[in-house]
């Protein structure tokens, strides 16, 4: 049988029909397109920008972790996190950083990609690699609030 992760693949791929699933560039418009067409939560459209900003409804409720940051300086952003919601857990910030970092968590340096697992690749940025410029404009285009937002552009 098909596990959960490729029954939800093959239902994507039904709906975007691309000609090359293995031409991510030439695919990625066509993904972009269909999911913020199609993607539904509780039978109920959605997207990932309204998701986003869903969260920023309250600024003073919301922490931003970043990915990004989370890579330049891990234990500056679980401080951040620690005071965000007054714990007193400064004694064990080593040990989660080092415990939870990519190498650790996948057994792989950052870099190595592994496209089928979770983990897929340990580094920021790696969308440029895939994203030509019909993706970008129109993820700019159905995003460009989430990510003016949280200042990715």
């Amino acid at each position: 049988g098909q596990s959960k992760h490729e029954a939800l693949i093959n239902q994507w791929r039904a709906k975007v029909k691309a000609s090359d699933f293995n031409n991510v560039c030439q695919t990625m418009p066509l993904f972009i397109k269909t999911f913020h067409e199609q993607f539904k939560v509780s039978g109920k459209a959605s997207n990932w920008g309204d998701h986003v900003l869903s969260y920023s409804l309250d600024d003073s409720k919301t922490i931003v972790i970043k990915y990004e940051d989370l890579l330049l300086d891990a234990k500056k952003e679980l401080h951040k996190i620690l005071e965000w919601y007054d714990v007193d857990a400064e004694h064990k910030v080593d040990d989660v950083v080092k415990r939870f970092t990519f190498k650790n968590q996948s057994q792989r340096n950052p870099g190595q990609e592994d496209t089928t697992s979770f983990l897929r690749k340990g580094v920021a940025g790696d969308w440029k690699n895939y994203f030509n410029q019909e993706a970008e404009e129109l993820f700019s285009q159905y995003y460009g609030d989430a990510l003016r937002k949280y200042e990715y552009v």
